[in-house]
């Protein structure tokens, strides 16, 4: 595919057309390290929105993205096979909190001179240092020496400093400075060069905060926010959350800075043409996107609707009443229904980003799952306390989806979820353990469960309870395999459904695990808690 592209001249030129996320995952299949050539032809918006994804990880969802400093080591170096002029380029381009942060997280810059000055007199001090400095990679840039904090990538962080001094000396002046002031706090507030230079340290609050903000008027949504979303949907009283007139502060604050930010269209699929219509020639970027399409890194041309495309679709019967009324509102209400689209797109990215779901978290086609089956929850329970004006549910869900926004929909069922799930599935829970432990008939398998009772109880009483299912592998004595897993879903930060139709049969006999159901109605709710009632139930005799 990269020959391909390289050698097609009006595919070269078409490739800074694409969306920043088609691009970043075309480099993402052939690989980073063999992608130069295409990097050189991007634009500094589309590398700019590609650093901003690649650059940034995360060890689950809710945690804040740390900077990756040996992955901009390795963007560094592909970049460099364009030349010295592109590199500095480049970098010129660039946010320049972002390419500071790369920097400095690699070097500490000292002025010799003030350094000198400071150590006179102390002999001890220099000798110290001295011998601190020996053991380090180091390179003199006039008044300055940048000191490499570790061995990796310095080659390449030299180089690329080395080539900024040549071609673009306002910018190597502009890090050097700010990185001479951050070592200097830093040196200061550590105890002298010595000591940091035998220690490791990470600054990037600017470069967060600053591609924080570019992410926000993109649509995504950070994970602290998300977090704090959800944080605040479970600790909000149902009562409250239904009689609010105003989406939360979070939501305002997003959809407030994306209304007000000018969003370029980038090329991400080939127009459709109908068959019978006269066709011109068919342009670089189209001719690009349909090879990515073939290759399945591009959206495809027409993208399955995934609520549905009308009253007629065979699905329409089988789906919820959340997703009817939507589908009802494509075609009575187009301006109503783009509005729920984007914030169950929302809901998805703050699923995506703020909670934990399985060991990798949430996949977008997931996510988007996850939030419309909570916002039917919240229709559903709005529906069973509104007054039957409409003469069916349907028409009741159409009418309430007009006058009510999926967010708070989804925040009423994410309220239900936690309480009514996960926190009901945990007071009773805690129930059952105690009475099955002092059941048990060897001692010192009671006594060692009896040292896990307080974790369990300290994690429901921090409103927390999914940290009670980290404890539960440890109670196999007294739950067989598959009963195990289903409490566990149902501990979860998301709880999810793993029970088989007929749960009401023998609690104890062996079942396979079954594949995670999204709440999605109160039926399936009630299913769950009488699940765990009768777990109760069966401990106690």
């Amino acid at each position: 595919m990269l020959n391909y592209i390289l050698e097609a001249p009006d595919l070269i030129a078409a490739v800074e057309e694409l969306a920043p996320a088609t691009l970043a995952k075309l480099i993402d299949t052939i690989g980073v390290e063999e992608c130069g050539d295409i990097l050189s032809m991007a634009t500094s918006e589309q590398l700019t929105q590609i650093f901003d994804g690649e650059l940034w990880r995360s060890n689950r969802p809710g945690l804040e993205d740390q900077f990756d400093a040996q992955r901009f080591v390795l963007w560094l170096e592909v970049l460099a096979e364009g030349g010295e002029e592109l590199i500095a380029d480049r970098l010129d381009e660039l946010p320049f909190e972002l390419v500071l942060l790369g920097f400095y997280r690699h070097i500490l810059v000292i002025n010799i001179d003030r350094l000198a000055v400071e150590l006179a007199g102390q002999d001890t001090e220099i000798d110290l240092t001295d011998k601190a400095l020996q053991s380090c990679l180091y390179h003199e840039f006039g008044e300055y020496q940048v000191i490499s904090k570790q061995h990796d990538g310095w080659d390449t962080i030299l180089a690329a400093l080395v080539t900024l001094d040549e071609h673009n000396g306002v910018l190597f002046h502009r890090i050097l400075e700010r990185c001479f002031i951050a070592s200097s706090e830093f040196i200061e507030e550590n105890g002298g060069l010595y000591q940091v230079l035998t220690s490791e340290e990470m600054i990037e609050s600017d470069a967060a905060a600053d591609r924080e903000d570019r992410r926000a008027r993109q649509g995504y949504i950070s994970p602290s926010s998300a977090s704090s979303f959800l944080r605040l949907a479970r600790q909000t009283p149902l009562s409250e959350i239904v009689q609010a007139q105003r989406s939360d502060p979070i939501t305002r604050a997003y959809f407030r800075e994306l209304e007000v930010t000018p969003r370029r269209v980038w090329s991400t699929r080939a127009p459709a043409h109908e068959p019978d219509a006269p066709t011109g020639p068919i342009s670089s970027v189209e001719k690009l996107v349909t090879v990515l399409q073939d290759a399945g890194i591009a959206a495809p041309e027409q993208p399955h609707y995934f609520l549905g495309s009308d009253r007629s679709s065979t699905d329409y019967e089988r789906q919820t009443l959340f997703e009817r009324a939507v589908v009802d509102l494509r075609e009575l209400a187009p301006l109503r229904h783009g509005r729920i689209v984007a914030e169950l797109a929302y809901l998805a990215n703050v699923l995506i980003a703020g909670c934990r779901y399985g060991d990798a978290g949430f996949r977008p086609i997931e996510a988007l799952r996850a939030a419309i089956a909570t916002g039917n929850l919240g229709l559903e329970h709005l529906i069973e306390a509104a007054p039957r004006h409409a003469p069916d549910e349907t028409r009741r869900a159409l009418d309430l989806l007009i006058e009510e926004s999926p967010v708070k929909l989804f925040r009423i069922g994410w309220q239900l979820l936690y309480s009514e799930v996960a926190l009901d599935t945990s007071l009773n829970l805690e129930q059952v353990l105690v009475q099955s432990v002092t059941a048990l008939a060897d001692t010192g398998t009671q006594a060692q469960l009896a040292d896990m009772m307080p974790e369990a109880r300290a994690a429901m009483e921090e409103g927390a309870p999914w940290r009670m299912g980290d404890a539960l592998d440890a109670f196999d004595v007294v739950f067989d395999e598959s009963t195990l897993t289903a409490l566990k879903a149902l501990l979860a930060e998301y709880p999810v459904l793993r029970l088989d139709e007929d749960d009401s049969a023998d609690l104890r006999r062996q079942r396979e695990p079954h594949k995670a159901t999204f709440f999605a109605t109160r039926h399936q709710i009630r299913r769950a808690r009488n699940f765990v009632r009768r777990l109760a139930g069966a401990a106690s005799r």
